[in-house]
């Protein structure tokens, strides 16, 4: 039952940081595919 508890919790946790992260991981992407694009028409 404790483990079961644990890997909920550490589940959740995983689910925040995952959704805390992915914007800025997305925002950083879209800015290096802008980056490249540029640096392509030079």
């Amino acid at each position: 039952m404790l483990v079961v508890l644990f890997a909920v919790i550490f589940w959740t946790i995983m689910f925040f940081i995952a959704c805390a992260v992915s914007p800025i991981v997305f925002f950083f992407m879209i800015i290096w595919a802008i980056y490249q694009y540029f640096k392509l028409l030079c």
